[in-house]
């Protein structure tokens, strides 16, 4: 996938990835899910400024989080209620078109 930001190689696997949750889960394109996470990474970016951030919430919270910040636009406080009431509390298996870029991902190439 071509992003027009620069993460680390771990972190643009990551990203590419929850592009596929994007997809997957909430019916994306994938050019409108890459312009999604760019988004979102440019938006966040100050508060978070190290990769660390990104492999902590993994790329199935990235994808709840670009879509319900900036596609459904919610409020922060209620994040949380928004995942249980539409059955997203639990990480879902990685989406069958993305499990070579998981696979890349586990293995650190």
């Amino acid at each position: 996938m071509d992003f027009k930001i620069q993460p680390s190689k771990d972190v643009q696997l990551i990203f590419e990835i929850a592009v596929h949750y994007l997809m997957d889960v909430f019916d994306y394109g994938e050019l409108q899910g890459i312009s999604a996470i760019e988004q979102y990474y440019l938006d966040w970016k100050d508060r978070h400024k190290d990769d660390d951030f990104y492999h902590h919430l993994g790329p199935f919270e990235i994808a709840l989080r670009v879509h319900y910040f900036l596609k459904i636009q919610g409020d922060e406080l209620e994040y949380i209620t928004w995942r249980r009431d539409n059955g997203l509390n639990l990480p879902r298996p990685v989406p069958e078109s993305a499990q070579h870029l998981w696979q890349e991902f586990l293995n650190g190439e």
